[in-house]
């Protein structure tokens, strides 16, 4: 993953978001009760980022169908 990486740069506007997926671990003790929240055993900490650009000259579906029923 860390070749295919390189060839990839991010410039412009990069967005970061964070999240949670479930994940089940089958090595984790049964007798321990399980937190709620961000310190789950139950979750797995993602971190996407992303290149974005400005939506001003993009079409919008919406916006070109309310113009055409003005």
């Amino acid at each position: 993953m860390g070749i295919r990486d390189d060839e990839y740069q991010l410039s412009g506007e990069v967005e970061l978001d964070d999240g949670f997926f479930k994940t089940v671990s089958e090595s984790r003790d049964k007798s321990e009760p399980i937190k709620r929240g961000r310190g789950s055993q139950q979750q797995t900490k993602v971190l996407v980022s992303a290149e974005s650009t400005d939506a001003k000259d993009e079409y919008n579906p919406k916006k070109a169908r309310q113009e055409e029923e003005s």
